[in-house]
């Protein structure tokens, strides 16, 4: 693994690519704050405190709010120092809430030089990527590796898991599974780059969509019972669905 004095993954981790993001604080405990907060959906999958923790009173140093609730606060210099391993309940939770395109937007800020150093350091954690434009997702799945064996109780460093990042972009997932989100398709955990729908003229060109504006809007005549001949036929409340169509066409 890379040169550290970690023992255990993520603090390998933390320690490799904590010098390469920007907008994070690089002290130990600002940086674990900052960056696990900046690459972890609040979408409701958190999982509740497990049942010890609950019935426990919060010690002093015990974090009440933010991704690290019911984490003591002296533990985050431990993980990042990766003498401590994070619990198997809050790995569990970073794992399902972990967006690796999040990651893949930090890493995309580093400028092309100091990728070139990135890509030794990973080489030096044994993790090697040929293609630099590859670095960003490489680190978002090593993270996701860590996560998911930490969650199981167990560490790909501790116990030799090995780890090589995998660019099987869909991952088997049907297409209809995903969603469009600042300029990326994202399916399950990979995201590719997407380009905006274009914007269709106001006038709309006779040569491309005559035939499907005719069926279109003879569709929406027969919903509505009445002629409808163009945009200007239809009611307010029909025309934003009409205009996304012709976007989609």
């Amino acid at each position: 693994m890379a040169e550290t004095t970690a023992t255990y993954a993520l603090g390998v981790f933390c320690q490799l690519v904590n010098p390469y993001i920007s907008g994070v604080d690089h002290h130990k405990k600002g940086f674990m704050k900052d960056f696990f907060d900046a690459v972890l959906e609040d979408d409701g999958l958190r999982n509740p405190l497990p049942q010890h923790h609950r019935n426990r009173k919060p010690g002093k140093t015990t974090i009440t709010t933010g991704v690290w609730s019911g984490i003591n606060d002296t533990d985050l210099t431990r993980f990042y120092n990766g003498r401590k391993k994070i619990p198997a309940w809050k790995a569990a939770e970073f794992y399902q809430r972990l967006d690796i395109s999040k990651v893949e937007r930090l890493c995309c800020d580093i400028s092309i030089d100091a990728l070139a150093d990135f890509q030794k350091e990973l080489i030096k954690a044994n993790i090697r990527v040929t293609d630099i434009s590859e670095l960003p997702s490489a680190t978002g799945k090593w993270l996701l590796s860590i996560l998911q064996a930490n969650a199981g109780g167990r560490d790909i460093l501790i116990d030799g898991i090995s780890f090589q990042p995998k660019f099987d972009i869909f991952e088997n997932l049907p297409l209809a599974s995903g969603r469009i989100n600042n300029g990326k398709l994202h399916l399950g955990r990979s995201s590719v780059p997407w380009k905006a729908y274009p914007i269709p003229p106001d006038k709309p060109d006779d040569h491309l969509e005559k035939t499907y504006l005719t069926q279109m809007q003879a569709a929406y005549a027969d919903h509505l019972h009445k002629p409808i001949n163009c945009s200007d036929d239809l009611p307010q409340t029909c025309r934003p669905e009409y205009a996304k169509q012709r976007e989609y066409f």
